[in-house]
């Protein structure tokens, strides 16, 4: 299930790379609730960025948002979903950081009304990546290995929650178009992850899948999200 969440900020300063706020948020509002999120391979939830007024202030490094903003998150389960929608009607406002904002509205998206196409456009940037012993390797659009890998993802996370091998169609192409690089920093790690316009042909079961948990790695640090066009 996705929430559209539309919340209003007076003032509120949060670093340019936030997105580790927006999953601790997550985390406290419903980690109590349903622990095994707090596993890596069972974080089945991402999000996009906070879309509305900022301006960023170079001698903090910070942005500050103002008034009207949106937010996407999305959940894989809907328990989840109905739990986090639930604590935010109750309290009417939430943190991020140590910045509150208000919940103006809220609105339950379910996969059921999700309108297939094979063109998909990313809401947050896209994570290709391999281990390499204790390393990790980043690919680039421009690397045939890029969208394999997103495949490769896909069916992994796929076999990984339902507990079999995914065995339909599946295929992620690149689409002309902008291509833009998103380096952020989680944890004192540096993330590299690309917002690409995209193809996606996959059965109704592998893209109700895809769009409620994101494509590629790192869903639950705000990567992966996208929308069908």
């Amino acid at each position: 299930m996705r929430i559209l969440i539309t919340l209003e900020a007076t003032t509120a300063w949060l670093p340019v790379n936030y997105q580790s706020m927006c999953r601790s948020m997550i985390y406290k509002t419903i980690g109590n609730d349903f622990p095994e999120l707090h596993d890596d391979y069972r974080s089945y939830f991402t999000f996009n960025r906070l879309n509305g007024q900022s301006e960023y202030d170079a001698r903090s490094k910070r942005l500050l948002f103002k008034g009207e903003l949106t937010w996407t998150v999305s959940f894989l389960e809907d328990r989840h979903a109905e739990v986090f929608v639930n604590r935010l009607v109750e309290h009417g406002e939430f943190q991020i950081g140590t910045e509150r904002f208000l919940l103006k509205a809220i609105h339950q998206v379910t996969a059921e009304e999700m309108k297939q196409t094979p063109r998909i456009r990313l809401l947050a940037p896209a994570v290709s990546q391999v281990m390499i012993g204790k390393k990790t390797h980043y690919f680039t659009p421009d690397d045939p290995a890029f969208l394999t890998q997103l495949e490769e993802n896909a069916k992994h996370k796929y076999a990984t929650y339902f507990g079999k091998p995914y065995d339909g169609e599946l295929r992620i192409t690149l689409r002309p178009g902008r291509t833009r690089k998103n380096v952020t920093r989680d944890q004192g790690t540096l993330v590299t992850g690309w917002t690409v316009p995209l193809s996606l042909e996959a059965s109704r079961e592998m893209a109700k899948f895809l769009y409620r948990i994101g494509l590629g790695a790192r869903n639950a640090s705000g990567h992966g999200m996208f929308e069908f066009q």
